[in-house]
């Protein structure tokens, strides 16, 4: 049974009024990108070069590591927390436990050296309940450390990994790439990957996904490696590599077979969307110039006489696409190419075809249509009004034809008043 009592908008109103924000969020205005101290000192050309997006890892060519994030560029750290007990008052009173007395001293040393590595506090609203801890209020210092020098040496190589992938996606970009440059793409994806692998592990191995995750990237390059059982120990996961290391897998390439004539050359080249391409028919249909599958094909295709007249290029499309369309301006321009004495091809015969297909002119006396329809323009259905029912001349574009109808959302109609204010005047006038 429901109870009435329970009043549901009522008591999610005062649970949301107790939900605080842990700390305050700094609103960031778009501005250039500010280099920190640390970085100043080397060369800005050098720092201008690195192609390195925001939320995310680069290297320059002396293989020093930076990130990027929306304030800064940083050179050679990560990202860290160091959790920290304060009292009611706001505080000090101790660091956790857990750490041990050699770091919380690297720590405070590297906070009196630059106080900027702290990029931000967050203080809890509620105080703790553990028993190490009850009454205090946990705060976590979120600062930027240094790399060390296999943390660096990870992250290069992922950076590298990253990308010679990001390669491998832009230059599949188009269809028409180079299998030549992308197979030595994919080598140089395989030799970064193998590298890092033999001396650091997986991709998704726990030590190189904390250290990389801050990268935007970082999700792109895991997708890397598939996730199986190893077959030796079915409890044991092991990553293997995805079909992204052996062949194109946003538009991988065709390989078209060799065709025996010019029509099939055509059909081919129809059915990968291409038109007609004499340069994909040649390629399936080798040994005869375009010259002769075009004189094989015969009508089966004609130059595109639209193009043709406006650029004197000659690009040809099937006979069907020729006789479609609007064929009324394809057909002056034959007749256009055949009254300037034009012998790129036998305009004649076109017109004959073109001819063939034109439509008989339509007249009024054809179109069935009432003096409502919607498709006449309400300043002819006036001018007619005047003209035939009020015995008076009124010019198409005159005020009287654009104001004796009205259009309203439930159609069209006259105006009432203009309509009577005329038929009085005639009336008086007889």
């Amino acid at each position: 049974m429901v109870d009435s009592s329970f009043d549901l908008a009522s008591e999610l109103q005062e649970a949301l009024s107790k939900v605080t924000v842990p700390f305050e969020v700094e609103r960031l205005e778009p501005r250039d990108i500010i280099l920190k101290e640390e970085v100043n000192h080397l060369d800005q050309d050098l720092l201008a070069s690195l192609d390195i997006r925001l939320n995310e890892y680069a290297c320059d060519k002396n293989g020093h590591v930076y990130y990027r994030d929306n304030t800064s560029i940083r050179p050679s750290s990560r990202a860290a927390e160091m959790i920290f007990y304060q009292d009611e008052q706001g505080q000090f009173v101790k660091y956790d436990d857990k750490y041990k007395e050699e770091a919380i001293l690297d720590f405070e040393a590297a906070v009196e050296a630059d106080p900027n590595i702290v990029t931000n506090t967050w203080v809890s609203q509620t105080p703790s309940k553990a028993a190490k801890s009850k009454g205090l209020y946990k705060g976590i210092y979120f600062y930027e450390t240094p790399l060390t020098d296999t943390e660096n040496k990870r992250i290069r190589g992922m950076v590298a990994i990253k990308n010679a992938y990001q390669a491998i996606i832009d230059i599949q970009m188009t269809t028409d790439y180079d299998e030549g440059k992308f197979k030595q793409l994919l080598a140089t994806l395989n030799q970064a990957y193998d590298t890092f692998k033999k001396k650091y592990g997986y991709i998704n191995q726990a030590v190189n996904a904390r250290l990389f995750d801050r990268d935007d990237r970082y999700p792109l390059i895991a997708s890397l490696e598939l996730e199986e059982l190893d077959e030796n120990d079915s409890s044991k996961v092991v990553f293997v590599k995805s079909d992204a290391f052996k062949k194109p897998t946003i538009r991988p390439k065709k390989h078209l077979h060799q065709v025996m004539s010019a029509v099939e050359a055509l059909n081919v080249s129809l059915s990968e969307g291409r038109g007609v391409d004499l340069n994909l028919m040649s390629s399936v249909y080798p040994d005869v110039s375009e010259d002769m599958m075009i004189s094989e094909l015969g009508e089966t295709v004609m130059i595109d006489v639209e193009r043709y007249i406006d650029d004197k290029t000659v690009h040809y499309v099937t006979k069907d696409k020729f006789l479609s369309g609007d064929v009324l301006a394809k057909r002056d321009c034959i007749n256009s190419l055949i009254e300037d004495g034009d012998t790129q091809a036998d305009w004649e015969r076109y017109l004959e075809l073109i001819l063939s297909v034109v439509p008989e002119p339509v007249v009024l006396s054809d179109i069935d249509f009432s003096i409502g329809s919607s498709w006449i323009p309400s300043n002819v259905v006036s001018q007619w009004v005047f003209s035939e029912l009020l015995d008076e001349k009124v010019g198409l574009h005159s005020e009287e034809a654009k104001s004796l109808l009205v259009t309203s959302r439930i159609g069209r109609g006259f105006n009432e008043r203009l309509l009577n204010c005329y038929m009085s005047r005639q009336s008086n006038l007889v």
